[in-house]
């Protein structure tokens, strides 16, 4: 038992041993467990300026078509031009710098060490994690280097197409050619400022890849080097070009003009029909609405793809490029009718299910939640929707179903009877019928809205005529179970009648509340009861107080007799 105990103790200390040797190499553990592509996306991302990061920089192409994200996740290619901003290059050498450390750590560790009787081989282990450590510098250092190849890439073959496209002679007749020239005009005019910023971060990019002895190809430092002479021999082709082109470019112009103005002059006249025939009004109906929705739009990118053409020739030419704002009034307006008319849609399928509803599933508390919560997201909408005839008219679709249903869940109360339901139908001049088929559509019919005092008036009287019939039935079943009590008076053989208190209690009471009753003027489908009880109740009361008085005198006169 001893030697069994020495032999635990023995392996628990090498376990703890070995947790201890183990230690270092999990402090590292970061290299295995996570993803480096993850990582590097999480990196740049941090690295790059955010006010760069949200736009492409100045000079360089805007539009959205075109673009594709490079598999390593973080270039951006658009019309040709890298335009995902440099990132940092000192928090680059810091992480660089960081792994490299790391890897310098690793092979620092012992590797062959005995723990008690265990010997153990850490070989295998620290060419892993090395390895690992290698390739997340790679990582880093690969895309530094992709992004420098990629720009002076992108900068040669630009250079190359624009001296290309300059140094061919334009004919006077030849539009297409001219066109061609103005193009790469405009590309060097708008990309000078971002070009001559280049330099120096891609000069960086190249001294830290050579920092941590990554190869950089000979050819692409020579084209670097010589990219800025490049670069002002393609300003001065295009300064050249420009003088040359002048007066062809001035032609061109004038027509650009000319077709601006009849341009201007179409898009007035689509603006104004667009304005009267589009569906702003609310008797167009769904259907008829998401159709011509789908005309407008079509419409409207024909006519918007023409526009773009023509701000592209006067940008081309050095012209005021017109913004066509009643085009982009008319989109906006397009939009917010294909919302107007989605909320129309909308409620139109919740107010059928309504509709639909039988009257014994009819649930009017869930109706007015949903009801006031889309009311409220109606509300909500952009201010320029109330002045359209679709919205107007449908805020008060509404704000009528918020009347009628409170005036729903009056009209169920249980008090209600047939005589109270024909009352509704003369008032409102609607016929129904209160069957197991009746839905709630059918009282809908009756435009509640309009008669809501006749519909709280007439629940009121139903209630208030279900509180006379119990308190009649009350009267009723008491009356009927009230007894008079006799007794034998002296030794005459005669049964006198006893003083009926509890009698003349149910008169005082009954008698009050029938005259309680005359006084509600929903007493009219109950007066003959009421009136022939409180006939009942004063003979009763009468025939009573004879009787006593006749029996009291009796009793007083039968001693001498």
């Amino acid at each position: 038992r001893f030697a069994v105990h020495r032999i635990n103790t023995q392996c628990e200390l090498n376990e703890e041993r070995c947790n201890d040797f183990r230690q270092p190499f999990r402090q590292h553990k970061a290299l295995w467990m996570n993803d480096i592509e993850t990582e590097l996306r999480k990196f740049v991302e941090s690295a790059t300026p955010e006010s760069r990061a949200a736009a492409p920089a100045e000079g360089q192409p805007q539009g959205s078509q075109g673009q594709s994200a490079h598999k390593d996740h973080v270039d951006v290619m658009v019309g040709g031009v890298l335009t995902t901003p440099p990132p940092n290059l000192q928090l680059f050498d810091e992480k660089i710098a960081q792994y490299k450390r790391i890897q310098e750590e690793i092979i620092a560790l012992p590797t062959s060490v005995d723990k008690g009787w265990l010997r153990i081989d850490s070989r295998p282990v620290k060419d892993a994690l090395k390895n690992a450590a290698g390739k997340w510098m790679y990582a880093h250092t690969h895309f530094l280097e992709r992004r420098v190849t990629t720009s002076v890439g992108e900068l040669m073959s630009f250079f190359q197409t624009v001296m290309q496209g300059l140094n061919e002679e334009v004919d006077a007749d030849d539009n297409e050619k001219l066109l061609v020239a103005m193009t790469h005009m405009r590309d060097v005019r708008r990309r000078e400022s971002t070009i001559d910023q280049s330099w120096e971060p891609l000069r960086g990019k190249v001294n830290l890849l050579r920092k941590y002895n990554i190869h950089v190809d000979e050819k692409l430092q020579e084209q670097l080097e010589n990219a800025p002479f490049k670069w002002e021999e393609v300003k001065k082709t295009a300064i050249n070009a420009r003088e040359a082109l002048g007066q062809l470019q001035a032609l061109q112009a004038d027509k650009i003009k000319e077709e601006v103005e009849e341009f201007v002059q179409r898009m007035e006249d689509f603006t104004a029909l667009f304005r009267e025939q589009a569906p702003f009004k609310y008797n167009v109906g769904i259907e008829a609405a998401y159709q011509s929705l789908d005309e407008w739009h079509l419409k409207l990118i024909e006519i918007e793809e023409e526009a773009s053409h023509l701000q592209g020739q006067e940008e081309l030419f050095d012209l005021t490029v017109h913004t066509f704002k009643d085009l982009k009034q008319c989109r906006a307006e397009l939009k917010l009718l294909k919302l107007a008319w989605d909320h129309v849609a909308l409620v139109t399928e919740i107010f059928a299910s309504y509709r639909s509803t039988l009257w014994k599933d009819v649930d009017v508390d869930s109706m007015l939640e949903e009801t006031k919560k889309v009311l409220k997201e109606i509300k909500a909408l952009p201010k320029q929707l109330s002045k359209w005839d679709v919205h107007q008219r449908l805020v008060a679709e509404m704000n009528t179903m918020m009347v009628d249903l409170p005036l729903v869940q009056d009209l169920r109360d249980d008090a209600m009877r047939e005589r109270h339901w024909k009352k509704l139908m003369r008032e409102t001049h609607k016929t129904f019928h209160m069957d197991d088929k009746f839905v709630l559509e059918h009282l809908l019919a009756c435009e509640l809205y309009k008669f809501q005092d006749i519909c709280t008036d007439i629940t009121e009287q139903a209630r208030q005529e279900v509180k006379i019939d119990l308190a009649l039935n009350k009267i009723q079943n008491i009356w009927g179970n009230l007894v008079l009590e006799y007794e034998p008076f002296r030794q005459t053989g005669v049964s006198i009648l006893i003083m009926p208190g509890d009698v003349y209690e149910s008169l005082d009471d009954h008698e009050s509340q029938l005259q309680t009753m005359m006084g509600n003027r929903f007493m009219g489908f109950f007066e003959t009861q009421i009136m022939d009880w409180k006939t009942k109740l004063a003979k009763t009361r009468s025939v009573i107080d004879i009787w006593m008085e006749v029996q009291r005198a009796w009793c007083s006169l039968e001693s001498i007799f």
